[in-house]
């Protein structure tokens, strides 16, 4: 039986010994199996020059010739080949891989400053940071590599990502520093010799570090994006604030309605909305959320877009290469549909759609154009979300004073999709940084002989601009970029300019 015929019934199912070595023959096998599983299903490979086929070959001839393959290394080759195709929920790695844990890190933690600096800092009692070295605050490199170099080498699964995005990840992972060094191919030797600059980049100071055993990691904010995801399974009063007039909720995951995790978020989502309702202005923070399910956007759909008007907000294409074998065929485009129609697309002829939404589907398709070129013959029609999303059928009014909503480079798949739907909507501006765009309905399976964990996307997710949200994310109509204060956790810069926006207007 070929291998695609069960492919939707072992994702997920994982779960077997790790070794530490295969043979070449096992690894050759591995590789064979991966090229077939991206060549047949995955969304992004084999698209325009991106072929699986020929970034495989001289991996294949590499590790085919080895009599004993380390699957560490082997790990690190594919994790940096499917980085190369820019599917930003895609991934292979080990599970509970032992370099994570049994390495050497930085003896402080590494923020991102601006879009280009990284700076080192330490928690203090407060929640809050203090500077490493108060007056060359920068690391600029390390035992004679440039800190962007070293990240830019180590990094592989986010090198299609936005470059702000990029940094803001790697600038924070740069103290796995021995895990770093390994990844860019450079020798790690002890103790580091690391150049500090300031602010200015005018002066320098060259000061010797040992690396630890012990991790510090800086978190945005200090601890509040963590208090507020406690605050979402706990006290959900936290969320919500009433500043100068203007209603803030804070999102810190794309929970689903009606999920026993929400515990009645959706219900005191509705009281604050009608307690909102006299506000001047509205902001929606969706910064540093992992994303989840779509059901926000219905939620908020029904507040800001007027059903007389439907607004088309999502295009996506679904993997679907067809197999001389009808019954697979079949089962594979009712899977998409669900996968696709619980996402609320749903295809552009669909009898979901009533007339007014029938005609905003029409107009806007003809003027549409996707800025990623695919054979249509391997994916699935073109399905739509539009809103606002009738299944949320909440006791709501029309919101129609400014709605902001803020982002940053960690607001994520179905966070991102958010951000997209709502861009370019009337009374709608998106503020803060660029988000890290993704939408992938992904799967996760595993290889048999090396039992490497990979993941990737069926779908091809188009904002109304025709760019895809993988690889370019979505612009903010108003650039907030964090200050030093900001990194330090010492206030929330971000929100106190955007407030100054909305109280000077």
């Amino acid at each position: 039986m070929n291998k695609h015929y069960c492919i939707f019934l072992i994702a997920g199912l994982i779960g077997c010994t790790q070794p530490e070595f295969i043979s070449g023959e096992e690894a050759l096998e591995d590789m064979n199996v991966f090229q077939e599983d991206l060549e047949f299903a995955a969304s992004y490979c084999n698209l325009a020059d991106k072929s699986v086929a020929a970034k495989l070959a001289p991996l294949k001839t590499y590790f085919g010739a080895q009599e004993k393959v380390s699957v560490y290394e082997l790990a690190d080759s594919l994790s940096k080949l499917m980085g190369y195709f820019g599917d930003r929920h895609s991934y292979v790695r080990i599970e509970d891989d032992s370099r994570n844990t049994e390495t050497l890190f930085l003896p402080f933690a590494t923020a991102p400053l601006q879009d280009s600096l990284v700076i080192a800092v330490m928690p203090n009692k407060q929640s809050e940071y203090d500077l490493v070295y108060e007056e060359f605050p920068v690391l600029a490199s390390i035992n004679g590599v440039d800190v962007s170099e070293l990240l830019q080498r180590a990094d592989y699964r986010h090198q299609k990502a936005p470059k702000e995005a990029k940094w803001y990840r790697q600038a924070m992972t740069l103290v796995y520093i021995e895990a770093n060094f390994h990844l860019a191919g450079i020798p790690f030797t002890s103790p580091l010799e690391c150049v500090f600059k300031d602010l200015a980049g005018t002066k320098d100071t060259l000061i010797a570090v040992t690396p630890t055993s012990k991790r510090v990691l800086w978190n945005e904010l200090g601890d509040k994006m963590e208090k507020d995801k406690k605050s979402l399974f706990g006290d959900q009063e936290g969320l919500f604030q009433r500043i100068d007039d203007v209603g803030i909720i804070s999102i810190p995951e794309m929970v689903r309605e009606g999920n026993d995790d929400s515990k009645g978020f959706y219900d005191l989502l509705q009281k604050k909305m009608l307690e909102y309702r006299d506000t001047k202005a509205l902001i929606i923070d969706v910064r540093n959320n992992p994303g989840g399910r779509r059901h926000l956007i219905g939620f908020f759909s029904q507040y800001f877009s007027d059903p007389d008007y439907p607004w088309v907000a999502n295009v996506a294409v679904a993997r679907e290469t067809p197999l001389d074998n009808d019954e697979y065929n079949d089962r594979m485009r009712a899977l998409n549909r669900d996968q696709l129609n619980a996402r609320f697309l749903y295809q552009w002829d669909s009898p979901y759609w009533n007339e007014q939404e029938r005609s905003a589907i029409d107009q806007f398709i003809t003027s549409f154009e996707p800025k990623l070129a695919f054979d249509s013959g391997d994916f699935s029609s073109p399905h739509v979300m539009v809103l606002p999303i009738r299944e949320f059928l909440v006791d709501s009014y029309a919101y129609d004073k400014p709605v902001y909503i803020l982002a940053n480079e960690r607001s994520f798949s179905a966070a991102s999709v958010l951000v997209a739907a709502f861009k370019g909507h009337p009374n709608v501006k998106i503020a803060g940084v660029k988000v890290d765009g993704s939408s992938g309905m992904s799967y996760r399976t595993e290889l048999p002989n090396s039992k490497l964990v990979y993941r990737y996307s069926r779908m091809v997710s188009f904002q109304r601009n025709g760019l895809t949200l993988d690889g370019n994310g979505v612009e903010p109509d108003i650039l907030l970029m964090r200050d030093l204060d900001h990194v330090l956790a010492r206030h929330d810069s971000q929100l106190d300019d955007l407030l100054k926006i909305i109280n000077d207007q």
